[in-house]
C-alpha cells in the first residue's frame, strides 16, 4: 500500500509541473483527474471490503 501511495505522489508531482506546458498540459491535467478520481475509489472501497471483511465477516 505505501509502494502505491508513492507511485501516486509521483505522477501528482510531475503532472503538477506539467501545468505550464501549454495546450498538451490540459491533456495531461483531465488524464490526472481521472486517474485521482479512480485511485481514490479504489482505495475508498479497499477500506470498505477490509472494514466489512473484518467486522461484519468475523460475526
Amino acid at each position: 500500500m505505501q509502494a502505491v501511495s508513492k507511485v501516486l505522489e509521483k505522477v501528482e508531482q510531475e503532472l503538477t509541473a506539467s501545468e505550464n506546458d501549454g495546450a498538451i498540459s490540459a491533456g495531461f491535467q483531465k488524464v490526472r483527474d481521472i486517474l485521482g478520481t479512480l485511485a481514490y475509489s479504489f482505495l475508498f472501497f479497499f477500506y470498505f471490503f477490509l472494514f466489512f471483511q473484518i467486522y461484519v465477516g468475523s460475526s
